[in-house]
């Protein structure tokens, strides 16, 4: 009578062991459902920064080229450099957008030399047509004019399609010369594209030590004083003309691949 007794009392708590264990499987499998649904449910940025590509360091010359700043524009790309050097010049440049296996190469629309800085940083802009591609990186090749220098950075990667086709967006890169800041104002605006306070806050820098641009609408680059960038980065000039939830917001830095 017992054996009989602990028998059946074995066999319930084995079963209660075997519902609880079924129970818990089951929890698991819905809370990891829950965590795929969520994780899929994440915006994904659409370019992510390289920053470890976004600079080189020409060998014979010891001269610096680094990507500071893209502004986004629905089709065009407008690459901001800094030349660790005010003798550099304007570089020659010519870009590809690259996906596995092969690459094409991208129009250069224009560079514009925004001028030296601080007394040693030469700053730049190229403007360069892009269409929308997942999964294509953007490389950059510079020269001097001399052919003394040249630099290869290859700074974004395109890791999804834009949402909304008239998206403007700023990508910052914050590696770099800790004295040197770019520093977005506003960024697809009611009435501009984009404005951009370029700064050097080394004591030592030598006037002009800061640069003011504005983007058009069109496109079009502009420098403009310090009283005309504050007055475009007032509250009604700041709506935004579209948004798109995958671009970064301009205050912050865009994602860093992983």
């Amino acid at each position: 009578m017992m054996k009989t007794f602990r028998l059946i009392r074995y066999l319930t708590l084995a079963g209660m062991a075997l519902v609880a264990g079924l129970f818990l499987l089951n929890m698991q499998a819905k809370s990891s459902a829950d965590s795929v649904s969520r994780a899929g449910s994440l915006l994904v940025p659409t370019w992510i920064v390289q920053a470890d590509q976004a600079s080189a360091t020409d060998s014979s010359t010891n001269i610096t080229l680094m990507v500071k700043g893209v502004l986004v524009l629905p089709k065009e790309l407008q690459i901001f450099y800094v030349i660790q050097s005010t003798q550099a010049g304007t570089p020659q440049w010519s870009v590809r957008s690259c996906t596995v296996g092969s690459c094409v190469d991208l129009t250069v629309v224009s560079v514009q030399s925004l001028g030296s800085l601080g007394g040693k940083y030469n700053i730049g802009v190229v403007h360069i047509s892009w269409t929308d591609e997942v999964n294509q990186t953007i490389q950059l090749h510079a020269s001097t004019t001399d052919g003394k220098a040249s630099w290869i950075v290859t700074p974004l990667r395109q890791q999804a399609s834009v949402s909304d086709p008239k998206m403007i967006s700023y990508l910052s890169f914050r590696d770099g010369p800790a004295d040197l800041q770019f520093a977005p104002g506003i960024v697809g605006g009611a009435t501009t594209s984009a404005t951009l306070k370029i700064a050097v806050t080394s004591s030592a820098a030598t006037s002009p030590s800061q640069l003011f641009v504005k983007v058009n609408k069109n496109g079009t680059l502009s420098p403009i004083t310090e009283a005309e960038y504050q007055n475009l980065n007032t509250v009604p000039n700041q709506l935004p003309n579209s948004t798109d939830p995958k671009a970064p917001p301009a205050s912050t830095v865009a994602p860093v691949k992983p």
